[in-house]
């Protein structure tokens, strides 16, 4: 009488270990080329011969069993373990397609213990084989059993190749080496490691499916172009679009975000979330189609700086509840906001920005956001500020030069200051109220300084004379 064979599902394990890129060995699909006997939780039962089979053979086997693997950049070393009783021979195949295979192990005559294979050379998708051969030799209780723990190992180099979205979880530098276009994952490059670069190489992160649907299109989950919550982490030489969020951090202190262009991201080009010292410099960011340049929330002690921030369907720059932030150096233009500070924004500094053709306000502070301290910022918008707290619109006066040219830093130029500077120092003599009501005052706006009239004069009798002598010619 034959055993009942049992029906296994499909089951999805985590890999433990040695990998470099955690994509490649993460998780794996098992596939049965022919019934299994039995899952037994932590091993599959491969073969069972059963005291009721005939003495000269198997009573129920098993011949194939195929591990998938994700993708293996640098493939190294396969572990697994056999056990069981009286049985004859296992052999271990490795495949990049499932149709060619490559003979990598072969384990004889009741071997049980724990087993290595060299995987080197097969890069991209790892499928590996196990072969059940039994015959007459087999023992009357005899069973063959493979223990899920198995790993496929990556080499640990120092410099580690990335051609699709992938976990990385080991400290190093990780090269793209193509373009990744994808869609339907929650976070493409997810780096859950500290101490971790990520130099894209110029090479584009991009999620196509995001940019055809519009802002109220349900999603069953937030897309990341990039996203960790480890320490130490840099971000560098990216081109990021068409993702819910370009680039996010969560939690994370020490980050750098450098050189990197986000375009036609859907919510948020880069997203800083309860981070502190990460700075975000000589970004192109640009575009968001129905969202924000770049937002803080609950972060701080970072950096905005030198940045080109534009086109942006809703603020340049976002801060809510962040504090001790230094935004500076940076051109944003044509944003609906250029920065909005919202919600116990604090302490933050805010200078030396060129803030131009916001078609709203180009900075618009409220809800208890206060001692704020903004100067030197050069602001020609439909509307140029808005403050309903207490914020200080000027530093103290020093030496210069100021953003438009002047001799001293004081305050801020405002395109719609009315006044002029009389003395040559560089502030008008008049101070410029701030809009919103909360009795915020620039006390040393920016102006350019008048002409004194014996320049004036000078410079008629100059051109006077220029045409006479041409008139003379």
């Amino acid at each position: 009488m034959n055993l009942k064979k049992y029906i296994v599902m499909l089951i999805v394990l985590g890999v433990l270990g040695l990998s470099t890129v955690a994509s490649a060995t993460t998780d794996y699909n098992v596939t049965y080329m022919s019934n299994i006997i039995d899952d037994k939780g932590t091993y599959w039962k491969l073969y069972d011969h059963n005291t009721n089979g005939p003495v000269n053979g198997p009573k129920n086997s098993a011949e194939d069993i195929i591990i998938t693997f994700g993708n293996v950049d640098n493939p190294d070393k396969l572990k697994f373990k056999m056990g069981g009783r009286d049985w004859r021979s296992i052999n271990v195949y490795a495949s990049n397609d499932a149709s060619t295979w490559t003979n990598i192990k072969n384990i004889c005559c009741y071997g049980n213990g724990d087993y290595t294979a060299d995987i080197s050379g097969f890069s991209g998708v790892l499928y590996v084989k196990f072969h059940l051969s039994t015959g007459s030799c087999c023992g009357m209780n005899s069973y063959v059993e493979l223990y899920k723990n198995i790993e496929a190992s990556e080499k640990n180099t120092n410099s580690n190749l990335i051609s699709s979205c992938t976990i990385i979880t080991k400290p190093g530098e990780y090269h793209l080496t193509k373009d990744i276009v994808t869609g339907s994952i929650r976070k493409c490059i997810n780096i859950r490691a500290d101490n971790v670069i990520l130099d894209c190489k110029g090479y584009m992160i991009y999620d196509p499916e995001n940019m055809l649907a519009g802002p109220n299109a349900l999603s069953t989950f937030i897309s990341r172009g990039v996203y960790s919550n480890k320490n130490n982490i840099t971000v560098k030489n990216c081109i990021i679009k068409g993702w819910h969020r370009g680039i996010e951090f969560y939690t994370t202190h020490n980050g750098n975000i450098y050189n990197n262009e986000l375009y036609n991201n859907k919510y948020y080009d880069i997203y800083l979330n309860k981070n502190e010292n990460t700075n975000i410099t000589e970004n192109k960011i640009h575009n968001n189609k129905y969202g924000t340049g770049i937002k803080l929330g609950y972060t701080a002690k970072g950096t905005i700086a030198d940045n080109n921030i534009y086109s942006n369907k809703l603020q340049g720059i976002y801060l809510v509840r962040s504090t001790y932030n230094t935004i500076m150096d940076n051109e944003i233009k044509n944003n609906k906001y250029g920065i909005k500070m919202y919600n116990v924004a604090r302490y933050n500094i805010i200078k030396n920005n060129r803030i131009v053709s916001n078609k709203n306000k180009g900075m618009d502070i409220s809800f208890c956001s206060s001692r704020n301290k903004i100067y030197n910022n050069y602001f020609n918008n439909t509307y140029n500020a808005y403050d309903t707290k207490n914020n200080y619109w000027n530093t103290t006066n020093s030496t210069g030069p100021n953003i438009i040219g002047g001799p001293y830093i004081g305050g801020n130029y405002f395109s719609d200051y009315i006044y002029n500077d009389t003395d040559g120092d560089g502030f008008g003599e008049v101070p410029y109220n701030i809009p919103g009501g909360g009795s915020n005052t620039d006390y040393l706006p920016l102006a350019i300084p008048e002409v004194p009239t014996i320049f004036l004069s000078i410079g008629m009798m100059f051109l006077s004379l220029l045409s006479m002598k041409r008139k003379i010619n």
